[in-house]
């Protein structure tokens, strides 16, 4: 049996980039996920049938979520409603994560803002998506309200 299976995941954002690895390293692992995005329903289509032609569960919702403000708020209410009930309820942080939507960002910006990652390279969606799942997996089940930050050290820095 994998290892979240049984489980229901809402990731947020993953019609694309980080929230589509996302989902698709969970759904890899058993999970069954409700992918998340605010407008292009032709590309949120278009990633379920990706999600799903791998054997993997999930459904569409439409709902934008892009405010910070909300969404941290959101997860501090629910995180102490599911609590005892053994749902977690946690945020992870990246640092900036070259995706397509990053395409016509600036040489100079690119360089300079890489400067500042101690591990001294970009960050690629899977690490992310490896880091959530981790974070979903049974070994985590005590861990909830908290913020993950996948950043190569850059927290650090």
């Amino acid at each position: 049996m994998k290892e979240l299976q049984g489980k229901v995941a809402l990731v947020t954002g993953s019609s694309t980039g980080l929230g589509l690895a996302i989902a698709l390293e969970l759904g890899a692992r058993g999970a069954s996920v409700a992918l998340n995005y605010a407008h292009r329903t032709d590309r949120a289509e278009m990633a379920l049938a990706n999600f799903t032609s791998s054997g993997a569960k999930g459904a569409l919702f439409k709902a934008d979520v892009t405010e910070a403000d909300s969404v941290n708020q959101l997860v501090a209410e629910i995180k102490q409603e599911l609590a005892p009930f053994g749902i977690t309820t946690n945020l992870v942080s990246p640092c900036w994560i070259p995706t397509d939507r990053h395409q016509d960002a600036p040489q100079e910006h690119m360089d300079s803002y890489l400067q500042t990652i101690p591990a001294a390279r970009w960050g690629q969606p899977e690490d992310v998506a490896q880091a959530v799942a981790d974070f979903c997996s049974p070994r985590a089940s005590f861990v909830t309200g908290q913020t993950l930050c996948v950043n190569g050290g850059r927290t650090l820095s």
